[in-house]
């Protein structure tokens, strides 16, 4: 519940958020991947997990894939 009303509440605004749960940004326009401190990627869920092998690695990891 709380999700859906975020994804209204966001339309037509910029929004920050800093979330663990892949499931809270992954329907985001844009997202920094950050790894000890520095950016280590951008891009959309399907963007990075195609090409950044942390954000795949972190969200394979937290969805019990191998």
């Amino acid at each position: 519940m709380i999700q859906e009303a975020l994804r209204k509440l966001v339309v037509g605004k910029t929004v920050l958020i800093i979330a663990h749960r892949f499931s809270t940004i992954r329907d985001a326009s844009m997202i920094l991947v950050f790894d000890r401190g520095e950016i280590a990627a951008t891009g959309t869920h399907a963007e990075l997990y195609a090409a950044s092998p942390l954000y795949k690695s972190l969200y394979d990891r937290q969805h019990g894939a191998a």
